[in-house]
C-alpha cells in the first residue's frame, strides 16, 4: 500500500472553491485576492455553468482568503470548496499543464465527476504514493468532468490505482481509474497537454 511521508515538505498551501455562478464566481474570486496576499492560479467557468476559482498562498494568507470569500457569498451560490494546508509540489504545475515527458514510465489516469474531488485526490496520491503528477484538468471542455494523469513505475503507479479505487470509489467521486503499463510514444505525446488531440484551454498559463 501507499505509505506517508514520500514527498518534500511543503509550505504551501491551496484553497480551491466552485460556485453555481459565473458572475458570484468573479466577484468572490476578487474578494479573495484583495483580502490576503495569494496567487491567483484560476478563476474560469467550467461545464456545466459552474465557476472554479484556485489560488495559492501562506496556509494563513489562503485560509483567510477563502474565508473571505465563504463570507462574500450568496446563501447556496458557493457550491463547495478545499483548502489542501501543505499541497504537494505537483499539484501546481499539473494544473497548468507543463508539456513535460514521463520517458518510460507507466501511465496511470483517474477521473472523477468533481473538479476539487480531483485536486484532492490528485493532492493525496503525489503524496502518498511515489508517483509524478502529470497533468490535471479540471472540468472544462470534458462534460464536467475532471482527469488526473500520472506517472511512475508499475509497482507504484499499481498502488495508486489501489490506492484510488479505495478512497476515491468510497466518496462516489471517482468515475474512472487505470493504468497503461507499456504506453506507445504516441500515447505519451497524446497524454501530454500539447499532445495531439488535447484541448487546450489553458494556453496563456505558465508554470512557476
Amino acid at each position: 500500500m501507499c505509505a506517508e511521508g514520500l514527498f518534500p515538505n511543503s509550505m504551501t498551501a491551496l484553497a480551491a472553491f466552485e460556485t453555481n455562478s459565473i458572475a458570484q464566481g468573479y466577484l468572490l474570486a476578487d474578494e479573495a485576492v484583495k483580502t490576503s496576499d495569494v496567487d491567483l492560479i484560476e478563476a474560469n467557468a467550467i461545464c456545466a455553468g459552474k465557476f472554479l476559482t484556485i489560488f495559492k498562498g501562506s496556509p494563513a494568507a489562503v485560509r483567510s482568503a477563502l474565508e473571505a470569500a465563504k463570507l462574500t457569498a450568496n446563501d447556496g451560490l458557493l457550491w463547495q470548496s478545499l483548502y489542501l494546508a501543505k499541497v504537494h509540489e505537483d499539484v501546481v504545475p499539473a494544473i497548468y499543464g507543463p508539456a513535460k515527458d514521463p520517458a518510460d514510465e507507466v501511465l496511470g489516469f483517474f477521473e472523477s465527476y468533481s473538479a476539487l474531488a480531483a485536486l484532492s485526490l490528485g493532492d493525496e496520491v503525489a503524496k502518498k504514493c511515489a508517483v509524478k503528477l502529470i497533468d490535471i484538468r479540471l472540468g472544462r471542455g470534458l462534460g464536467g468532468k475532471s482527469v488526473v494523469t500520472f506517472a511512475g513505475v508499475q509497482a507504484n503507479v499499481e498502488e495508486a490505482v489501489s490506492y484510488l479505487e479505495a478512497e476515491g470509489g468510497s466518496s462516489g467521486h471517482l468515475s474512472d481509474v487505470l493504468l497503461i503499463p507499456r504506453p506507445s510514444r504516441e500515447t505519451y505525446r497524446a497524454a501530454l497537454p500539447d499532445g495531439p488531440g488535447h484541448a487546450c484551454s489553458r494556453c496563456d498559463h505558465k508554470g512557476d
